[in-house]
């Protein structure tokens, strides 16, 4: 299993809520995976804290190869869903496919999570009823 590190972290960032610069307090770190020659690949990514004096928000400065609290990178979702769009192969086929051709497992929760994940009901709508 390889290891890449990449870092993110910078001395000062515009803070999302006012705009005004940060400076940096600490640093954090994540892994994430994503495919490698020989299999799976664990991508390390040191990322920078900060807090706003203006408005006092805290926030991190995103990797852009990842979605907030994803164990996988953009990569890795992209060619699942890709697998997913394909007539005939499901959530548990795609699940295998992902496992025999890059030694990655996904579970079927995290496909079927990515796969609808563009519809209101899968982020927490409600669907109206009907009388």
């Amino acid at each position: 299993m390889a290891l890449k590190t990449i870092t993110v972290s910078r001395k000062f960032a515009d803070c999302p809520q006012c705009g005004n610069q940060a400076a940096q307090h600490s640093t954090g770190f994540r892994k994430l995976k994503d495919f490698g020659d020989d299999g799976v690949a664990i991508v390390e990514v040191e990322y920078s804290k900060h807090k706003c004096k203006k408005c006092r928000l805290h926030f991190s400065v995103q990797f852009p190869g990842a979605a907030p609290g994803s164990h996988y990178t953009k990569r890795v979702k992209d060619t699942a869903l890709d697998l997913l769009r394909q007539p005939g192969i499901g959530l548990k086929m795609a699940s295998e496919i992902l496992m025999k051709q890059h030694f990655m497992r996904i579970p079927i929760t995290t496909l079927h999570e990515w796969k609808y994940s563009d519809y209101p009901l899968a982020a927490g709508g409600k669907k109206d009823k009907e009388e």
